[in-house]
């Protein structure tokens, strides 16, 4: 196993497999939930019970080895579509910019004014030591070839292998937000059908689920977002320690 991880990587391992095992093992059970869910409010009398009974169904695991690698074969496989969806859901979170294209920009969150000035003989270097545009799109496609080139030469150094995690982390969380994402539109399918029905004591009882599963996307997102921006500064600043030991 521990070999199987080296070869597939950390990146590998944390944003494609990991959601994939998530979501796989999520569905089966909330298919199994949803399944027992007129047995199990039979057998309850409380009304919070009714709520939480999702706790009385065991959460899906492979029986045997054989099914355990095709669980890792098929997570990794749905992992790269959620992966990929992920993509588009970075450009809901950041529909004014990412944070590599606001390293000239104070609005952008990334950086106060007064981090930017100080970074400005810096930046402007990398850009042949010419001067910025006004041009606010202008200004973050600027901001991106500056970050591009800043990474690139941090990675090629030992600095670069202490933000690994860091962009490990923020991709991670927004692939698992795809997968809550994905997860909560099968419960509210259910959910509309119970309403078709008329059953209220079933929506009921998915209702804790489609909670969690709303906190849970809020959350990813949110830690998505809160590292992309800190890996995005880490960069910066490692390559601007690395300039200051040229310097010297």
């Amino acid at each position: 196993m521990e070999k199987l991880i080296e070869k597939l990587g950390l990146y590998d391992v944390w944003t494609i497999m990991f959601p994939g095992i998530v979501f796989i093992g999520g569905l089966s059970t909330l298919h199994k939930y949803i399944k027992l869910l007129p047995n199990l409010i039979e057998n309850t009398s409380y009304f919070m019970e009714k709520i939480f009974c999702i706790f009385n169904v065991s959460i899906y695991y492979p029986q045997n080895i054989y099914e355990f690698f095709m669980i890792l074969v098929a997570s990794y496989l749905v992992g790269l579509i959620l992966h990929e969806i992920s993509s588009i859901l970075k450009k809901v979170i950041f529909y004014s910019g990412k944070p590599t294209e606001f390293l000239l920009c104070s609005k952008g969150k990334v950086f106060n004014q007064q981090e930017i000035d100080d970074f400005i003989p810096i930046f402007t270097k990398i850009n042949n030591h010419q001067s910025f545009s006004d041009d606010i799109d202008k200004k973050k496609q600027e901001s991106k070839k500056i970050f591009n080139y800043i990474n690139s030469d941090v990675q090629a150094n030992d600095f670069g292998k202490k933000y690994v995690k860091l962009n490990v982390i923020y991709n991670t969380c927004s692939t698992l937000a795809v997968t809550m994402i994905l997860l909560l539109a099968y419960v509210i399918s259910y959910c509309i059908e119970f309403l078709i029905e008329r059953d209220l004591q079933l929506i009921i009882a998915l209702l804790s689920v489609v909670v969690v599963l709303i906190g849970l996307t809020y959350i990813l997102v949110s830690r998505s977002k809160r590292y992309y921006i800190y890996w995005t500064r880490s960069i910066v600043y490692a390559y601007n320690n690395m300039h200051k030991q040229t310097q010297n």
